[in-house]
């Protein structure tokens, strides 16, 4: 990933169109050969049954998966992968997944925020540690952010799951 091709990651608009902002997204969507992602489709086609259990959910597909690349100054503002309300393709993502690649980084760090409903932790943002090999996966619906990398290039791959 670190020598492939890339380009300015895009984000979803409401109105289902994509655009490159850098003020809320500034990271590099890395090109990957198709074959080279088939081990990476398979882990995602073996997951469907253990998530869909997981959250108690029906899922039954996911999107093309995302290799994703975060130099110094790299990162993603606070948001949602499925908005609350709205008519836009990303409002059937149940479940987001992020595999962490490496951890020779420092910054970039995948944070949750409204983890926990009591008033006193309002805005209290709970960091993810990158574990080179470490999947997560969470509920579209939570609010997280990639905090600005400071050193060295982050990767990891994503997907959603509907």
């Amino acid at each position: 990933m670190r020598d492939a091709l890339a380009q300015p990651a895009e984000i979803l608009r409401t109105d289902a169109t994509t655009l490159i902002d850098e003020t809320t997204r500034r990271t590099l969507s890395v090109h990957i050969p198709a074959a080279s992602q088939q081990p990476i489709r398979d882990i995602f086609d073996n997951l469907l049954p253990e998530l869909s259990a997981h959250f108690g959910v029906p899922l039954t597909a996911y999107e093309e998966p995302q290799f994703l690349r975060y130099g110094p100054g790299s990162f993603f503002t606070a948001h949602r992968d499925r908005p609350r309300s709205g008519h836009l393709d990303t409002s059937d993502r149940k479940a987001s997944f992020v595999i962490f690649l490496n951890n020779d980084f420092e910054g970039g760090e995948l944070t949750f925020y409204e983890l926990l409903d009591d008033p006193g932790f309002a805005g209290a943002g709970f960091p993810c540690d990158a574990i080179p090999g470490l999947a997560i996966a969470f509920r579209s619906e939570i609010i997280h952010e990639v905090t600005p990398v400071t050193r060295g290039e982050r990767f990891t791959i994503v997907t959603w799951f509907s």
